[in-house]
């Protein structure tokens, strides 16, 4: 797809960010945690402006949750580097919403792209909602697929260790009172044993499963697999599974 044929689409929405020095890893490559608030911010933009996003959504009682996101990049920007997020609404099927990306680099070449599976969820009950919010802008929708698979479910087998604990803290927590996504991929990168944490992964898949809340005591297991390091976040209280991360 053309840059110039992109800015006529009403449908897309490009954001430009400049990967700061907080942004990068260790490696010196702009982080998944970085990345994962440069889609989640590119998002809300769009939404807000076509009609269901946060201010709209709190008018209902309502709010948006991350389900699913699969990110898979060819190259990685650098510190300081200029980047640009593209984004548009996939499609509507039943309780989900699906949302699409491009990251392109400082020259915009398409350098990664990323499938999201998102849930409207009843503010009081936590419930899933019908997201008749977009009802209004189903005519923005373009089915073009930014990958050739869907955000799909993780499957974690046997044989993981426990890697740390940690409980959940304030400045983990965002406007919906729970631990925000791109939280969970610091944490993801916090708990990888020393072997695998300068690995220069470029697929990260994570699925959201139970929201974790100020306070909670979180296990976080890891299990090696031979191309694929994945990851389990469980909530001691209930031994319900917040998260599971596949890294490869």
């Amino acid at each position: 797809m053309e840059w110039n044929l992109i800015m006529e689409n009403q449908s897309h929405q490009i954001e430009t960010f400049r990967v700061y020095w907080h942004d990068t890893d260790k490696n010196g490559r702009m982080s998944f945690a970085a990345i994962s608030r440069y889609l989640q911010e590119t998002a809300w933009r769009q939404a807000e402006k076509l009609g269901f996003g946060y201010e709209q959504a709190k008018v209902l009682n309502q709010f948006w949750v991350l389900v699913r996101q699969r990110i898979v990049m060819e190259s990685f920007p650098k510190w300081n580097d200029v980047v640009f997020i593209e984004t548009w609404p996939r499609s509507v099927e039943g309780m989900m919403a699906f949302r699409d990306y491009y990251i392109r680099d400082k020259d915009r070449r398409i350098v990664g792209g990323v499938a999201s599976t998102w849930m409207v969820i009843d503010l009081n009950t936590r419930r899933p909602q019908k997201p008749h919010l977009v009802n209004t802008a189903l005519s923005q929708l373009d089915p073009t697929m930014a990958l050739q698979e869907p955000a799909a479910k993780i499957l974690f087998g046997e044989g993981d260790k426990c890697v740390e604990k940690r409980k959940v803290k304030f400045s983990d927590m965002d406007l919906n009172g729970h631990v925000t996504n791109s939280k969970y991929a610091e944490w993801i990168w916090d708990a990888l044993s020393a072997e695998h944490a300068l690995r220069n992964f470029k697929h990260f898949h994570i699925n959201f499963i139970t929201e974790a809340k100020e306070g909670d005591v979180i296990t976080l297991s890891e299990l090696i697999l031979e191309n694929q390091v994945k990851i389990k976040a469980t909530r001691d209280t209930d031994s319900r599974i917040v998260f599971l991360a596949e890294l490869s």
